[in-house]
């Protein structure tokens, strides 16, 4: 149970407090904050080769094709690959000195239209890439990043993993690898 004493001493002290309130009623700190933004040139990226895992003929038994950034060609499985073959390549432009991230996906499906001369219709084959590598030559290195030199250009070359299931359709497989450049 509480004592008079106790109740009249809190009943002061708020009554203090909404005085002293009162008293300053507009007592207030106000600060400026910096703002800035630094506008840099727009980010361009332009194809200029494809990636070409060259013909390839499949076997029995799964396999791969990887063409690699720095432009050699493995097979595994029993896959056999001739002919021309080709890393991607693309011009990247933007303001000079930054650096960049490079985003490939992790993996993309490439297809063929074939036509069956049995029933006169066209029959889907695809094929998938996976295990995209870049490499950015102002970095030399193959990490997902690059830097513009100080003309605001780089390069990078983009290399992939095509599995070709056994005994793969005959055919010309083709698709898009969307590659995004960022800063």
């Amino acid at each position: 149970m509480m004592h008079k004493s106790n109740v009249i001493i809190s009943l002061a002290c708020t009554a203090g407090l909404f005085l002293a309130q009162d008293a300053w009623p507009n007592a207030a700190a106000m600060v400026a904050a910096q703002a800035t933004a630094r506008v840099v040139e727009i980010l361009s990226v332009t194809g200029e080769e494809p990636l070409n895992f060259g013909f390839v003929e499949p076997s029995p038994q799964d396999g791969t094709v990887t063409v690699s950034p720095d432009n050699a060609r493995s097979v595994t499985g029993g896959v056999q690959a001739t002919d021309e073959f080709g890393r991607a390549a693309f011009a990247v432009r933007g303001t000079p000195g930054h650096s960049y991230t490079i985003h490939a996906p992790p993996s993309v499906t490439f297809s063929a239209k074939e036509h069956n001369s049995d029933a006169s219709e066209s029959l889907a084959r695809e094929l998938t890439v996976t295990d995209f590598i870049t490499y950015s030559v102002n970095t030399g290195t193959t990490a997902a990043t690059g830097k513009l030199g100080q003309n605001g250009e780089d390069r990078i070359y983009l290399g992939g993993t095509l599995i070709v299931p056994a005994n793969a359709a005959p055919g010309v497989y083709s698709g898009w690898v969307p590659l995004t450049v960022s800063y």
